[in-house]
């Protein structure tokens, strides 16, 4: 079966905090071993006024290729930015993981869910990434069954999580670390 080396947790922090998209995305590993999957599950603490459309990421600027093949990163102004910096410096660090996108489970307004789902999408098939959507597979902070305080999510919620991933790893046909993607249970 598969084991979870790292869970870099950190709450109460949004995206564009230089410890996420500098220093967090970059120890996602455990000594000399690396990440064969990487879910990325960032975002919930960011702000309307911090999401900018996709197409106004300055590219150009935020992520410059050198000569010696490194890159270089401009500081993010906003959700968008620092997202997409974050999933560039795990690629580069982890070349060989499969980095799976994990739409945010947001506030709880379908207003944050509409904004942040399409500019993660967007980011996913930039870098040619799988994308899973909560909403779409049946999870929201709207059903209390699944999120009763509005924050963290119930046994049954956490249950329908672990589904979802379970699905995830099963559609990326994880079959290359040869064995079998079981979904946990509690």
């Amino acid at each position: 079966g598969m084991s979870l080396c790292v869970n870099y947790s950190q709450g109460g922090v949004a995206m564009n905090n230089p410890v996420i998209y500098n220093d967090r995305v970059l120890n996602l590993h455990i000594d000399t071993s690396s990440p064969d999957v990487i879910f990325v599950f960032l975002g919930h603490n960011d702000k309307l006024e911090q999401v900018k459309p996709f197409e106004d990421i300055r590219w150009s600027t935020i992520i410059q290729e050198n000569a010696d093949g490194t890159y270089t990163y401009s500081t993010p102004d906003s959700f968008t930015e620092a997202y997409a910096i974050a999933v560039h410096k795990m690629l580069n660090k982890y070349p060989a993981a499969e980095v799976v996108l994990l739409q945010c489970l947001t506030d709880g307004t379908i207003e944050q869910y509409n904004l942040t789902t399409p500019i993660i999408q967007a980011i996913g098939d930039k870098f040619g990434l799988t994308v899973v959507d909560f909403y779409g597979n049946g999870l929201s902070r709207e059903n209390k069954t699944y999120f009763p305080s509005d924050v963290h999510p119930s046994k049954a919620g956490m249950m329908k999580i672990a589904e979802i991933l379970g699905q995830a790893l099963e559609t990326i046909h994880l079959h290359r670390f040869n064995h079998v993607v079981t979904t946990p249970t509690c």
